[in-house]
């Protein structure tokens, strides 16, 4: 495998210029308060989102010229690339990852403070920009750079659905097209992954050991004993099953395990494109198509399809409104029932795209669904700030 950049490659210089790009002002005064030996009392998250707002455009502007460079930077070639070795990868991969997630962050502060002032085509020009930072550290990477990237990349498809309806029709117009684009300029998961593998097998990168006292950890302390057995007991269970695959069988399953984040993306992004396309049919006919080929060739190129699963998405009249949803990652059909985060991963409802506003209910009390509820709270303040 070659690990050398391609010549004409931004992605150094732009990785250069987010590094000198600080953390938020009101961040670092939160920090203080998580010093050893500080018991409270704690912000509010009302609070917080007070202080962020008020100091978010000073930050803006100090540091126009930096973001300037990057948005430059983002419009030529810039793509990420395989670090020589393990050690250099050790070295880099901290600053790399803390300057690309910073940059990120400060474009979508700035689409959140132009959406709040009203410039809506200037946030969705930001989004775009982060479209483009995830597209760039997506491409010639390895497996922990795409995650970051569908990170980066979630943030700013949850900006744009939620504004969507807010959107000037000329936006709704294109941005199907726009979206349509983006997702061939992604590349493809499974080159990632395979890349990822290459490498792993040419620099001789090992498994971490099992920590058998994982539980013990201080975020799991209010487990009680029955239900510390019952989780160490269903991980032995799974780790037994892993053991027992062929090595092609667990090379399937590790490239399974990662590739939910990348459906996930796609999904939300393809029913996105959808939901634009039907916002301007309906506006331009004066009502909803009987079915979603009707949106072709003049609102879509081309009805994308369900990435879980390939087939159609599920589309009807429901009123003066009308229901459009794909498969859940375990690929069922639901009928069109609503649910949040743990009931579409497991299985229990369809995927909307507005499904991280949706409740699950009845609130679910197992440990896993206990953990996904965290990563949802994590989820919901990352793509809000």
């Amino acid at each position: 495998m070659k690990t050398t950049m391609r010549e004409g490659n931004n992605f150094p210089q732009l990785v250069e210029v987010a590094s000198q790009l600080p953390d938020f002002p009101w961040e670092a005064e939160l920090a203080v308060l998580f010093e050893p030996g500080y018991e409270g009392p704690f912000p509010s998250d009302e609070k917080i989102e007070a202080a962020a707002v008020q100091q978010s455009p000073a930050y803006l502007a100090d540091h126009a010229g930096l973001l300037a460079v990057a948005r430059q930077l983002l419009k030529k070639r810039c793509e990420n690339w395989v670090p020589e070795t393990a050690e250099t990868w050790q070295a880099e991969s901290g600053g790399r990852f803390q300057s690309v997630r910073q940059l990120s962050r400060v474009f979508a502060w700035s689409a959140h403070h132009a959406e709040r002032t009203g410039d809506l085509s200037l946030a969705v020009k930001e989004i775009e920009y982060g479209f483009l930072l995830a597209t760039a550290n997506r491409k010639g990477g390895l497996i922990v750079d795409y995650l970051v990237s569908a990170g980066i990349e979630g943030v700013g498809l949850n900006a744009l659905r939620k504004m969507r309806r807010k959107l000037s029709l000329e936006t709704q117009r294109s941005l199907p097209d726009y979206l349509d684009a983006y997702e061939k300029s992604r590349e493809p998961y499974d080159v990632i992954y395979e890349r990822d593998r290459q490498w792993e097998l040419e620099n001789g990168v090992e498994e971490e050991e099992w920590d058998e006292n994982w539980l013990k950890q201080e975020e799991f302390a209010d487990l009680t004993k029955e239900e510390r057995d019952e989780i160490a007991a269903q991980v032995e269970a799974h780790r037994q099953r892993f053991a027992q695959l062929t090595p092609e069988e667990q090379s399937q399953a590790r490239r399974n395990s990662f590739a939910g984040a990348d459906l996930r993306s796609l999904a939300m992004l393809r029913l996105l494109r959808i939901e634009l396309a039907l916002l301007v049919y309906q506006a331009e006919q004066g009502s909803l198509p009987n079915h979603l080929d009707q949106l072709t060739p003049n609102y879509l190129a081309s009805v994308p399809p369900d990435p879980h699963g390939g087939g159609d998405y599920r589309y009807r009249g429901q009123g003066k409104g009308y229901l459009l949803y794909g498969l859940n990652e375990h690929q069922i059909d639901c009928g069109g029932k609503r649910g949040g985060l743990l009931s579409v991963h497991g299985g229990a409802a369809d995927f909307f795209l507005d499904y991280l506003d949706f409740s699950d209910e009845p609130q679910p009390t197992n440990f896993f669904s206990r953990m996904l509820s965290r990563i949802r709270s994590g989820w919901r303040s990352l793509v809000h700030a």
